[in-house]
């Protein structure tokens, strides 16, 4: 009857045991899952904060230089591309176009060089682009990590 008795206590203390791994692991995952979703929306929101900054920068360019710029279409990926709908890949491709073409125009042209708020407006969008590769970093790492645990 003992052995019976104690067969039992070690069968409730090994469900017990599998109860409170499944539940660990699912806590876990789920956090995975948030830690996922925080690290998109934070990719979105660093692509979202460069289109702006550099949305700022047009009228401050055509400003600067009238003759150049007045009536040239500037940045047209971000005016062509502000209208469609892009997954986060392709609006971050988009926008890195921009960046370098806005860099273009800071290289061939001195005005905009000494033009103070453009020089901002360029700093800014390369602190932007250093967040947003971070925020990318961090998502990468997290979803592979998310992977692992289906």
């Amino acid at each position: 009857m003992e052995w019976i008795i104690a067969s039992i206590s070690v069968c409730i203390g090994f469900l017990a045991l599998l109860a409170l791994l499944f539940s660990y692991h699912k806590r876990t995952y789920q956090v995975l899952e948030v830690r996922v979703e925080e690290a998109l929306k934070n990719i979105e929101f660093f692509l979202e904060k460069k289109e702006n900054n550099l949305k700022k920068a047009i009228p401050l360019i055509k400003d600067t230089n009238k003759r150049k710029y007045g009536k040239k279409e500037i940045l047209p990926d971000l005016i062509k591309n502000k209208n469609i709908k892009q997954n986060l890949k392709e609006r971050d491709e988009s926008l890195k176009n921009d960046l370098k073409e806005f860099k273009n125009l800071l290289e061939d042209d001195e005005k905009l060089v000494k033009n103070k708020a453009i020089r901002e407006i360029y700093f800014d969008s390369i602190e932007i682009e250093n967040d947003l590769n971070a925020s990318k970093k961090y998502y990468n790492k997290v979803a592979k990590k998310n992977r692992g645990r289906i």
